[in-house]
């Protein structure tokens, strides 16, 4: 076992995001795998 050790990161994306309760946008920096979860809360009215 002297096999480097692989590190797993996650896939981070830099995204302009509309807030519906403020009526403006924010940059967060989110992974992938979050950003279909954040379609679908904004979809259903949820905030940010």
């Amino acid at each position: 076992m002297r096999h480097t050790r692989r590190q797993w990161k996650p896939n981070l994306q830099n995204k302009r995001v509309f807030d519906p309760a403020t009526g403006s946008y924010k940059k967060m920096k989110v992974s992938t795998s979050y950003l279909r979860t954040l379609a679908k809360r904004l979809k259903e009215g949820r905030t940010v």
